[in-house]
């Protein structure tokens, strides 16, 4: 007897717009998602990958704090020093945000607790039940800002909070430390050189790469004014306010086999099946499925192209929304150059992150996930693809 299990909901939001146009949203939607693990590149019809692209994933930098209590973040040497004086990026590890106390640090300075029922109510501060849980809440929210003038040494405030996180329950963590400084000449290793002059170990590490050429790579055609597959077109204008969003739920829409001449008003792949195809590619799997196929019937949505050779990059580490922010950069770059058709910037956030973008709560529900997609065309028109899972509030 076949077994169904019953599919997660999710969202998807996607955006259509230019790089140059004014009101394009695309450095705020990278600076605003702040927990990142995972960066894919994946550029058709490219034989080598430019230096200066991989140099800034390779020369990124991160440290792995252990068993730091939460009261050295509120202490006043700590935040003149670095919360203010810098982007701060600080993330508990090893802990699961269904279960576990989870702690993170985001610009401009906000501490969020995310805490279980019992640290909630055996901690004292005042917070929030989560959002994903309306009856029973078993997980709660606490939000301090450590740059208000409110929060300072005498002050009422910051002297109860101080209590809380010393005297009354002493939280202890293990942190992923990341952190910009705003002035070029300080060193990124300043926090974790701080840490340890306070007793604390600290571990370097540097971002992975893994880089792949893959050789007759069949790919989707798509047109960035054509999104929804109509074969319809359109002139890009740099000046035209061309951003739209729209829900994964929207029909899909598909065509015919490429004769190597696309015509107007022939289908071209849609947003939907291009999303769905660039899924099942980085994750290996064959796109070529015919219907007897025993594993997968999956196969490229049509027009397809072939590609002589595929570059496909991988990143893997803590990676700050500023090093991805200037990838992207490069890649535009890139493009106005090179004769590949698109180029696709995927990112992939924590599971386990209290947030997804801005300070929208975060849950993990069954997969936790929270990513994004741009994907560049030469015009600088680009997609962009955000998506979340249940226990998630709609990307802005």
């Amino acid at each position: 007897m076949a077994v169904t299990f019953t599919c997660p909901a999710s969202k998807l939001v996607f955006e259509r717009s230019c790089f140059l146009h004014k009101n394009s949203r695309h450095v705020t939607n990278v600076l605003e998602h702040h927990f990142n693990y995972g960066v894919d590149i994946l550029i058709p019809d490219c034989d080598s990958i430019p230096l200066h692209l991989t140099s800034l994933m390779v020369n990124s930098r991160f440290f792995l704090t252990e068993r730091l209590p939460l009261a050295i973040l509120i202490d006043k040497e700590f935040v003149e020093a670095f919360v203010k004086k810098g982007k701060l990026y600080m993330l508990s590890y090893g802990t699961a945000i269904d279960r576990d106390n989870c702690v993170a640090i985001v610009p401009p300075g906000i501490l969020i607790l995310n805490l279980t029922k019992d640290t909630y109510q055996e901690l004292g501060l005042v917070g929030k039940p989560t959002v994903f849980q309306k009856k029973l809440p078993t997980k709660y929210v606490v939000e301090i800002n450590l740059t208000e003038e409110y929060f300072t040494p005498g002050k009422n405030y910051y002297e109860r909070v101080k209590w809380c996180l010393t005297d009354r329950l002493g939280l202890v963590f293990d942190f992923l430390v990341a952190w910009l400084p705003h002035e070029d000449q300080i060193s990124q290793s300043s926090v974790p050189a701080y840490l340890c002059n306070k007793g604390f170990r600290s571990r370097a590490f540097k971002v992975s790469e893994e880089i792949t050429f893959k050789k007759d790579v069949k790919y989707p055609v798509i047109d960035s004014n054509d999104f929804d597959g109509h074969g319809e077109g359109g002139n890009s204008d740099n000046d035209c306010p061309i951003t739209s969003s729209t829900k994964y739920d929207e029909q899909k829409k598909g065509g015919t086999k490429s004769d190597g001449q696309l015509k107007s008003g022939d289908f071209l792949c849609s947003y939907t099946e291009f999303w769905e195809w660039l899924g099942a590619f980085t994750c290996g799997l064959d796109c070529d499925g015919s219907p007897d196929d025993f594993l997968s019937t999956f196969s490229c949505p049509d027009p397809v192209s072939i590609s002589p050779s595929c570059c496909q990059c991988k990143y893997r580490g803590f990676i700050l929304p500023g090093t991805i922010n200037c990838l992207i950069e490069s890649l535009r770059d890139y493009m106005k150059s090179s004769t590949s058709p698109w180029a696709c910037v995927t990112v992939h956030g924590f599971t386990d992150s209290p947030v997804s973008w801005r300070r929208n709560e975060h849950g993990h529900h069954k997969g936790g996930e929270n990513l994004y997609t741009f994907v560049l065309f030469p015009s600088e028109d680009y997609w962009l693809y955000m998506a979340v899972g249940t226990h998630d509030i709609c990307p802005p």
